[in-house]
């Protein structure tokens, strides 16, 4: 099994998990730079 093979996935459990919360996930990268950031709303 290689690496690449799962690369990614922990992010769609983010996104799911952000979502499941009324939340949102923001995915931005550039410049060498990624960045990830899960907002959650209140209800």
């Amino acid at each position: 099994m290689k690496c690449d093979e799962y690369h990614g996935y922990g992010l769609i459990s983010v996104r799911k998990t952000a979502e499941k919360y009324n939340g949102d996930l923001v995915i931005r990268h550039g410049e060498g730079v990624f960045r990830a950031s899960a907002i959650l709303y209140p209800k």
